[in-house]
């Protein structure tokens, strides 16, 4: 089975289950109405996915994009900077995985950090890191291998 098809098959049971089990009264209306735009968010949904889980470019910039969001602004920033003392860093840094250049907050205006080089392998990620590092005056020279 596709997530597609089960995806249809639920909606398709969910809606006429609620057409024959609904009265047909205002009520009854805004239960299939409703029971119709879900089962429109299923399918879309379905199709989001099958494109996304069979396209390695755009799965890398959905990843990307959804990373770069939610870590915009983390309420862990404390823990990470403070708590495990990234803020404190000094000298040569490699950074594995950074994505969009999270930990760079840590280091805003850090001149103790001499140069850095991330292993990124989702270059979508590139220009959220060079925003971040902008935006926090990380300095120092920097080297991403894509």
């Amino acid at each position: 089975f596709s997530v597609l098809t089960s995806t249809v098959l639920t909606g398709s049971s969910i809606y006429l289950g609620a057409k024959k089990l609904t009265p047909n009264n205002k009520l009854g209306m805004a239960i299939r109405v409703i029971g119709s735009l879900v089962f429109g968010m299923m399918i879309l949904s379905a199709i989001f996915i099958g494109i996304v889980s069979r396209n390695d470019k755009i799965r890398a910039k959905v990843f990307a994009l959804t990373m770069t969001s939610i870590l915009k602004s983390s309420d862990l920033d404390y823990y990470r900077c403070d708590e495990l003392g990234l803020k404190d860093i000094e000298g040569s840094v490699i950074e594995i995985g950074p994505g969009p250049g999270t930990n760079f907050r840590c280091w805003s205006n850090n001149t103790k950090i001499t140069e850095w080089l991330g292993v990124e392998p989702n270059n979508y990620f590139q220009e959220a890191q060079e925003e971040e590092a902008q935006l926090h005056n990380l300095t120092c020279p920097r080297n991403a291998l894509w």
